[in-house]
């Protein structure tokens, strides 16, 4: 995330790992420290945390400077990205910690993981993979027979099933349920 919207050569970097003999509790602690970092920069500004989308618009001139890029075939443009697409702040589900690459600044990019929250300015277009893959997780943790206590969220209607996340995915899930009717 950006320090302000002015500074972009110092951005806020965080890349740390948590671990426990039980994976929801590492997971309990990842999703305490993603919220706790959330809300440092809400109260630089005085405002109250009211919900997961209300703090991204809150904050969106830390994640984007609204700059963006195009993919180009010829004289076609076949693509916009967000110039600034990497900054926000990314959970991962790390499903085998021995499996990692070492990048020239010292951070670990690992070979399995799993997308698990994001907050950023394009949040919204990841919502769909955000949620294949608290269900991919769910999944893991049953087959691994790790307990997940009253973490579960049954979508009957889609006859999925995620661990509990900061993001209400019931609009969204109404929205997939209109367009396959």
């Amino acid at each position: 995330m950006l320090r302000t919207r002015r500074n972009r050569t110092n951005p806020v970097v965080i890349n740390k790992e948590f671990f426990d003999h039980h994976p929801i509790v590492a997971r309990q602690k990842a999703f305490d420290a993603f919220h706790s970092y959330i809300d440092v920069f809400l109260s630089y500004y005085d405002i109250p945390y009211t919900s997961f989308e209300g703090a991204i618009e809150s904050l969106k001139q830390h994640l984007s400077l609204g700059k963006d890029e195009y993919a180009r075939v010829g004289e076609w443009i076949i693509d916009k990205i967000d110039a600034d697409f990497d900054l926000g702040i990314d959970l991962y589900l790390v499903t085998d910690n021995n499996r990692y690459y070492v990048t020239l600044e010292g951070g670990k990019i690992f070979e399995e993981e799993i997308l698990l929250h994001r907050f950023s300015a394009d949040f919204k277009d990841f919502t769909n993979v955000l949620f294949d893959n608290l269900s991919t997780e769910f999944l893991w943790y049953k087959e691994n027979g790790y307990d997940i206590g009253d973490n579960r969220v049954n979508y009957e209607a889609l006859d999925i099933s995620i661990l509990k996340s900061p993001v209400n995915f019931d609009e969204q899930i109404l929205q997939w349920i209109i367009e396959v009717i």
